[in-house]
């Protein structure tokens, strides 16, 4: 079941992503759409805060090493300079998240090569 709230969630902050795009790109926003946009995010913030209280964790990805543990790699890209180690994760696809121990998802991710 958490896992299909979780897809429900991803949905959510791609949705207050695009808003926030939309808004930027947008000299003259209308009342109705910040309204909508803040609503959004108001929701989003109270389904964080309730897995956060079933024990439900976002997995850190970016800037840690790759651990197959926890993440899932979608494909590999050249560091950005020499200072990033070989298998550092360098985005985040989509987040993952665990349940105590228990990984239910794992973070699908850009690795360094």
């Amino acid at each position: 079941m958490l896992l299909r709230l979780l897809d429900v969630f991803d949905d959510l902050r791609r949705s207050l992503d695009a808003a926030r795009r939309q808004s930027k790109q947008s000299e003259a926003s209308e009342g109705a759409f910040d309204a909508l946009s803040e609503g959004i995010d108001l929701v989003y913030k109270k389904f964080g805060d309730t897995l956060q209280r079933l024990g439900v964790e976002r997995i850190e990805a970016v800037g840690e090493p790759f651990s197959e543990e926890l993440h899932e790699a979608m494909m590999q890209q050249p560091a950005p300079d020499a200072d990033t180690p070989s298998g550092t994760v360098l985005a985040e696809i989509q987040p993952g998240y665990r349940i105590g121990d228990r990984i239910l998802r794992h973070s699908r991710v850009i690795v360094a090569q």
